[in-house]
């Protein structure tokens, strides 16, 4: 966080582009950042902040954009919809400032449209005083910028967020697995087979942590356990794929592996981000 407000603070404008792993705290990184700067400017693009009851979705863009406009001019309506409001948008980007402005657009991945309607809205080169936060999924040697028409070299500053390291690790099995998690936090060399084991990803240490809790992931057994978070879903997809129905007698069982497969199949087959009511709609 500090590298991105000494960045500001020495620029006179530009693009900072945070990217990372699924799970590696990009959101709650720009989170953070908004709370602790009251007057940066923010969108977050994800179906977890789409009301329930109301109309507003943050991944749609003319939610997108009104949001944005009115934040970038709030003594100007922005228009309802179409091109009017894409042209606001550019002229509010356009506008001279006399002091700086930060908005803070995260998740443009998230964007379930292909391609993305932002392409084309972000110009390359940003008027004096005006930064943008972008952040999004890392994709192998690909970058998202090119998604939405920007460019890595025309970024002024990149932070890839990378894995927990071995006290982060100690303290989530000193704080949240249990009184099993407790002891093994000081087992000598426990920690680090962990962290190697789990490549500092936190989305698998979740499972990790909570097989350490219930007794179920051991120093007798932690070297068999597969190696980074890809090579635990694939062994997960195939204990479900050896789990046939006519090879599971017990009517619940029968029941569980039907959930799973819903469950599953929901999400392989969606065309963007899913709601958590989403699935739930399936149990």
């Amino acid at each position: 966080m500090r590298t991105i407000l000494d960045h500001i603070d020495r620029h006179e404008c530009g693009y900072v582009f945070v990217d990372g792993l699924s799970g590696y705290g990009k959101t709650s990184l720009l989170a953070v950042l908004v709370r602790q700067q009251p007057g940066y400017l923010y969108h977050f693009i994800s179906q977890r902040y789409k009301t329930a009851e109301g109309d507003f979705d943050p991944t749609r863009p003319e939610d997108l954009l009104s949001n944005l406009c009115e934040q970038l001019e709030p003594h100007r309506a922005a228009p309802l919809g179409g091109r009017a409001l894409t042209t606001r948008f550019r002229e509010a980007v356009a506008a001279a400032r006399d002091r700086p402005t930060v908005l803070v657009l995260d998740a443009i991945d998230e964007v379930n449209q292909h391609p993305s309607f932002l392409h084309g809205l972000l110009p390359r080169q940003l008027p004096k005083n005006l930064f943008i936060l972008l952040s999004a999924r890392s994709q192998g040697d690909r970058s998202y910028l090119t998604e939405v028409g920007l460019t890595p070299d025309g970024v002024g500053l990149r932070v890839t967020l990378g894995g927990l390291g071995a006290d982060a690790v100690h303290d989530l099995l000193l704080h949240h697995a249990g009184t099993a998690g407790a002891a093994l936090s000081d087992r000598v060399g426990f920690v680090d087979t962990l962290r190697e084991v789990s490549e500092g990803d936190p989305f698998y240490l979740r499972f990790l942590v909570e097989d350490v809790e219930h007794g179920r992931l051991t120093p007798e057994n932690i070297r068999r356990t597969p190696s980074g978070l890809y090579q635990y879903l694939d062994e997960q997809f195939d204990q479900l794929h050896r789990i046939q129905l006519h090879r599971v007698p017990d009517r619940d069982r029968q029941d569980d592996v039907h959930l799973h497969a819903a469950v599953l199949g929901l999400i392989l087959a969606a065309d963007g981000p899913l709601h958590r009511s989403d699935l739930l709609r399936q149990v």
